[in-house]
């Protein structure tokens, strides 16, 4: 199982405009991969007590990026993903990771579509 989480960047602006601390963005990158990490381990928990065998990372950077990065240096067979299905405008606007997926790599992704929003 792999998860790439994309770091907030540490953002300065004028002053009164709503500057984040650097501290206050270490807390939440941290904890962004502190949630990424409980996920996989409660995912990872249910499949291998089926007896199936699991490995995890967490990865940070541009995620479609780490996906093919990883794929490319790892025993990789298949790149499952599943997607919310946005289409049109929004798909453009969120700059859907399964599309820079299914067209940037050179194997094969099977795309589920989630479950919940």
């Amino acid at each position: 199982m792999f998860q790439a989480i994309e770091l907030m960047p540490a953002a300065f602006s004028g002053e009164g405009s709503g500057v984040i601390s650097v501290s206050t963005v270490r807390e939440e990158n941290k904890r962004k991969k502190e949630s990424s990490e409980q996920y996989l381990d409660s995912v990872a928990k249910v499949l291998e007590g089926r007896g199936y065998p699991v490995s995890k990372h967490v990865t940070t950077g541009p995620p479609a990026e780490q996906i093919l990065d990883f794929a490319e240096a790892n025993p990789v067979d298949l790149i499952a993903m599943s997607t919310h299905g946005l289409s049109g405008i929004k798909r453009w606007i969120f700059a859907s990771v399964t599309d820079k997926v299914l067209h940037a790599g050179d194997m094969p992704v099977l795309v589920v579509r989630a479950a919940g929003p």
